[in-house]
């Protein structure tokens, strides 16, 4: 949560600052949105699913939530490489 504050407060700093608004810059202003997106996507549906479909103390496993847990996997997958890239473009610009 660190990084996300940290890059939504340096991107910020940057409009602030008069940056140019090249396609760099604009990419990386678009990812950050998206982060943020995905991260309420997580928080607001993918987890309320997994209280949903989680098993009960003795039972197994069901296919539901082993769905869902595939389904968190790759999200949080998709939101970790969307922010490295956003960090690298950020080194870059």
């Amino acid at each position: 949560m660190i990084g996300l504050i940290l890059l939504t407060l340096s991107g910020i700093g940057c409009v602030i600052l008069g940056t140019a608004f090249t396609p760099l810059f604009i990419a990386r202003l678009a990812l950050l949105v998206i982060l943020w997106l995905l991260g309420l996507f997580i928080d607001n549906v993918i987890e309320h699913k997994f209280e949903k479909h989680a098993p009960v103390e003795d039972e197994s496993m069901t296919s539901g939530f082993a769905r869902i847990q595939k389904q968190h996997l790759a999200i949080k997958a998709l939101t970790t490489l969307v922010f490295y890239v956003i960090t690298i473009a950020g080194v870059l610009y």
